[in-house]
């Protein structure tokens, strides 16, 4: 089992942003896209998926400070 997943951290990081939790949601998406380097068990369009979600949290973080 894979307790450390980019999707996890992605949904965890909404969840974050959801609440105002800004730094934690920022903290979450770059987790999600660093554990993306290694993920093997997702497939490619899945960690696309999940790579755009982030960069998408992230950039949205970005315009709010």
């Amino acid at each position: 089992m894979r307790w450390a997943t980019a999707d996890a951290h992605d949904s965890l990081s909404d969840a974050y942003l959801a609440n105002g939790q800004k730094d934690l949601a920022r903290q979450n998406a770059e987790k999600a896209l660093e554990l993306l380097k290694s993920d093997t068990a997702d497939s490619e369009p899945r960690r696309a998926e999940i790579r755009e979600s982030a960069e998408g949290k992230l950039a949205q973080l970005k315009k709010k400070t």
